[in-house]
C-alpha cells in the first residue's frame, strides 16, 4: 500500500471542513506527520539492509527450493 503525502493532506482537508471535525486540526496534522515519518522510516531501514547485504566482496544469499 502506497500512500502519497498530498493524497494524505487532502484527505486531512477535507475532513476538517466538516463540523465534526472542528478544533482538531493540529491532532491530525500530527497523526499524518507520524504515518509519513514512520513509513519513510521503515523505507530508510529496508533500503539500508539491501545496500548492507548486496554491497560488493558479499554474497548473495539465494534461496533455492528443490
Amino acid at each position: 500500500m502506497i500512500i502519497g503525502l498530498f493524497d494524505l493532506l487532502t484527505s486531512i482537508k477535507v475532513s476538517l471542513q466538516e463540523p465534526a471535525w472542528t478544533g482538531f486540526g493540529v491532532e491530525a496534522y500530527i497523526f499524518a506527520s507520524v504515518v509519513y515519518f514512520v513509513f519513510c522510516f521503515t523505507m530508510s531501514r529496508y533500503s539500508q539492509g539491501l545496500e548492507r547485504d548486496l554491497r560488493p566482496g558479499t554474497r548473495v544469499r539465494m534461496i533455492r527450493s528443490d
